[in-house]
């Protein structure tokens, strides 16, 4: 996965059509970090994190509606770089593109970035792999390919709410089925949820996502509860007065 060093400004700016790959990763001089990401609804540009909407493929009421759990449809040898599957959803071409492929076959587990896949009939799909299989994989062997997280972006409280992954946030208003580069490291500003402010009490310096992508203190959205961190507070702060300003660290 390439990386580019970029000048400041390139990330406010969306595209109608792909530049890069996605999940390509994008480093300004001051070390803030961007994904490359592609929008599946419009997003505010309100700094809120946002989400990655694709349904883990086995999950219930929604199996394989975003990807595939199963088995490979013929066994593949080590060094091979085709994988098909019974997808029975007609996938247009590269819909797993810059995904991945994960296997498990007995005593070494793997996971293969997707190059491309070839369009589906309905009945199975075939994809390339980036590198080939370490050990080989047979129609026995438990498989699951996901897509790019980074491909079904969506506003928080948009597609399941608190069982949502954070993945990035965006620097500026996009457009639904836009490109877009999603910030995923280094300092950021992220709005509050309100009333505790992260920071307003003493020791309170990590910050955890509230289901609508804003931040809270651990007080209010306690990790013991499985609240996704966010980073940590960048500035000092005083009793009863937080704020946002963060060390984003979704990577």
């Amino acid at each position: 996965m390439s990386t580019i060093e970029a000048t400041d400004g390139m990330q406010l700016v969306q595209h109608a059509n792909a530049e890069h790959r996605l999940g390509t990763k994008m480093l300004l001089p001051d070390g803030r970090t961007f994904r490359y990401c592609k929008a599946a609804g419009a997003l505010a540009g309100l700094m809120r994190a946002s989400i990655n909407s694709n349904y883990a493929p086995g999950c219930t009421g929604h199996t394989n509606e975003d990807g595939f759990e199963g088995a490979p449809s013929a066994n593949v040898a080590a060094g091979g770089v085709s994988v098909q599957f019974a997808d029975t959803t007609a996938r247009v071409r590269d819909y797993y593109k810059d995904g991945y492929l994960v296997s498990y076959p007995s005593g070494h587990y793997q996971t293969n970035r997707i190059l491309s896949n070839e369009p589906g009939d309905g009945a199975t799909v075939t994809v390339e792999l980036e590198e080939p299989l370490k050990t080989a994989i047979t129609t026995s062997t438990g498989i699951t390919a996901y897509v790019s997280p980074y491909g079904a972006v969506k506003a928080a409280m948009s597609t399941n709410q608190e069982y949502e992954p954070f993945i990035c946030v965006s620097p500026l208003p996009v457009t639904s089925g836009y490109y877009f580069w999603g910030q995923t490291a280094g300092p950021c500003p992220i709005t509050a949820h309100g009333g505790t402010w992260p920071g307003q009490s003493a020791h309170y310096r990590d910050v955890f996502f509230h289901m609508d992508g804003t931040i809270d203190p651990s007080s209010v959205a306690d990790p013991t509860s499985g609240y996704q961190r966010a980073g940590y507070l960048l500035s000092a702060t005083v009793s009863s007065y937080g704020d946002l300003w963060i060390m984003l660290q979704l990577e």
